[in-house]
């Protein structure tokens, strides 16, 4: 649920930088949970734009988790999302 979340609000933004416009996702096309993120660990998640269309925007985002004592850094989760221009 949250890492969904975190990862739709770095696509927004990722996609609203890019067009200058109102945006909204129109799709999810993959979600690929890889490994967990656990207590105590730092999540951080990045955002891309990977093409654009006429109104769409096309963002790759992944989900990276790391230990702040070992540093041990690993992809917890990736995803394609798609978003419309609406304005």
């Amino acid at each position: 649920g949250p890492a969904m979340a975190w990862m739709a609000k770095a696509g927004f933004v990722a996609a609203t930088r890019q067009v200058r416009r109102t945006v909204v996702m129109a799709a999810s096309e993959k979600l690929d949970f890889k490994a967990p993120a656990h207590v105590g660990e730092v999540v951080e998640v990045t955002a891309r734009v990977t093409s654009v269309g006429n109104r769409s925007v096309r963002v790759q985002t992944d989900m990276w988790a790391e230990s702040p004592t070992t540093g041990a850094r690993r992809q917890c989760t990736t995803s394609q999302l798609v978003f419309v221009a609406i304005d």
